[in-house]
């Protein structure tokens, strides 16, 4: 049984150390209305496609760890289908140097699928809705709610230091924020072109 200071403590550190740089994901992501056009989701499934090649083997590791099903390349697939062909950027891969470094890009990346479900309901009442490709929302949303709270169980369950795995979430957020701001900089200077 794992006791619940441990518990409250690595949940606490991780909301503390991560609460500005995902404040600062979030304000980007809101005024750069990536859901208010197609082209901003576009921006988005690149970013998220991205977003899993870089993270894909702390990604992996989690999902092993936490006995979670995985779905890091069917996810990459799902986006790279809902951007068409086109799209097979590449990222240099992070190689996970510790556990905290993996359990806390899984939570930044596991988090962020909590919000699937909003987003599909969001797009289906959109006129345009079918310039809108779902796949990948609809894999993520479908899995969430059973995967968040069993990711957290096993988190919890870990043995990792709280504060390493905090400081590693930060920079997750961080480096998400920039992988956005990079796609959003270059699809907009293609599109001037």
């Amino acid at each position: 049984m794992v006791s619940r200071q441990r518990t409250d403590s690595i949940r606490h550190a991780l909301r503390n150390e991560t609460r500005e740089s995902h404040e600062e994901l979030e304000k980007f992501v809101q005024s750069s209305n990536l859901f208010g056009s197609a082209i901003g989701y576009r921006v988005y499934l690149a970013s998220m496609l991205r977003v899993y090649q870089t993270f894909a083997k702390p990604l992996l590791w989690v999902e092993q760890r936490a006995e979670l099903e995985p779905i890091t390349f069917q996810a990459q697939s799902c986006i790279q289908s809902d951007l068409g062909s086109e799209f097979d950027s590449q990222s240099a891969a992070c190689e996970p140097v510790a556990p905290e470094c993996c359990w806390g890009t899984a939570y930044v990346i596991e988090g962020s699928s909590m919000g699937a479900k909003v987003l599909l309901r969001s797009i289906s009442q959109k006129p345009d809705r079918e310039s809108y490709p779902v796949r990948y929302l609809n894999l993520i949303g479908e899995h969430a709610p059973e995967r968040w709270p069993k990711f957290l169980r096993a988190l919890e369950v870990s043995a990792c230091d709280p504060t390493k795995t905090a400081h590693a979430a930060r920079r997750a957020f961080e480096l998400v924020h920039e992988i956005f701001v990079e796609t959003n900089d270059s699809l907009e200077s293609t599109q001037k072109q």
